[in-house]
C-alpha cells in the first residue's frame, strides 16, 4: 500500500482514545478523593463528639481528639 500522507484517521483515533483515557483517569481520581473524604468524615465523627469540640479549644487539642 502506497501511503498519502492523509493521517486524518488516525489523529481521530488518538484524539477519541485521548478523550477515552482521560474520563476514566478522571473516574478514578474522583472515585479515589471521595472515598478519602469519607474515610476522613468517618473517623472524625467516630472519634470526636460533639462536646469534645469547645468554640475556645487549642488547635492541638482538637486535633488530638479528632485522631487520638
Amino acid at each position: 500500500m502506497l501511503d498519502d500522507g492523509d493521517d486524518d484517521d488516525n489523529d481521530d483515533d488518538d484524539s477519541r482514545q485521548a478523550i477515552l483515557l482521560q474520563r476514566y483517569l478522571n473516574s478514578i481520581i474522583s472515585r479515589v478523593a471521595a472515598t478519602v473524604a469519607q474515610n476522613i468524615e468517618y473517623r472524625f465523627l467516630c472519634r470526636v463528639s460533639w462536646s469534645q469540640i469547645r468554640p475556645r479549644q487549642s488547635t492541638g487539642d482538637f486535633i488530638s481528639a479528632i485522631f487520638g
